[in-house]
């Protein structure tokens, strides 16, 4: 992803905190869990279509998530 895409993800500490906390909980919706996975791996530095090819979702979801969180 180029430096200048809009949909660049940066988090701060607590943002990425509390996203892994999602992500590890047992009791939180496999939605949510999906959504939180994505703006991690996105914030990370990974592709769309690596994202999606690790969840096994469709980029367009990726690319969705991606755009909502900015």
């Amino acid at each position: 992803m180029s430096p200048s895409c809009p949909d660049r993800i940066t988090l701060t500490g607590s943002q990425r905190r509390a996203l892994a906390r999602l992500v590890r909980a047992g009791r939180t919706e496999q939605r949510l869990v999906t959504r939180a996975q994505i703006v991690l791996a996105a914030a990370a530095g990974e592709s769309n279509a690596q994202i999606a090819r690790w969840l096994g979702i469709c980029e367009d979801t990726v690319r969705k998530w991606r755009h909502r969180w900015c």
